[in-house]
């Protein structure tokens, strides 16, 4: 029976296409060889269709692995366009009222009595464009709301 290092040597010499006799001459194998070659061949296709399948798994988590980046990447950029709008919404607005449209006034409030009670409201879903007849508007709706809490004295 051969070891390991001979059998590797055989295999070797039949990648290169020498007979089976001319092993035996040269190794001093026997034919019982030949079955025991055969079965290292198996275990050699074994190996490789483990390491197949072993780098096919890999190949897939890396797949993955993109995937989760690339959406997590996708929610991280739709975060940022809402702050992003959010501030620039923001100073538009705030600019508006300064620069362009002098008439919108907030007036701050100050309170003497402990059970004085205070109303906010706010304003939803308001797409500024630069516009100052949304600020007439948002003026109008600021006193119409303060006329019904005056007038239902809430």
């Amino acid at each position: 029976m051969v070891d390991l290092k001979n059998m590797k040597l055989i295999h070797e010499m039949r990648l290169q296409g020498v007979g089976w006799q001319t092993i035996h001459d040269t190794l001093g194998s026997n034919d019982v060889d030949r079955k025991a070659y055969m079965g290292y061949l198996l275990g050699l296709e074994e190996e490789q269709d483990d390491k197949l399948i072993k780098n096919a798994k890999t190949l897939q988590s890396i797949r993955l692995s993109r995937k989760e980046l690339g959406l997590e990447r996708s929610i991280n950029n739709e975060q940022i366009r809402d702050i992003t709008l959010h501030k620039t919404f923001t100073n538009q607005v705030l600019d508006a009222i300064k620069n362009r449209y002098t008439d919108f006034k907030l007036t701050p409030f100050e309170y003497e009595d402990d059970n004085l009670k205070a109303h906010i409201f706010t304003v939803a879903d308001f797409h500024y464009d630069g516009d100052t007849s949304y600020l007439d508007l948002i003026n109008r709706a600021t006193d119409k709301i303060l006329e019904v809490i005056l007038e239902k004295d809430l």
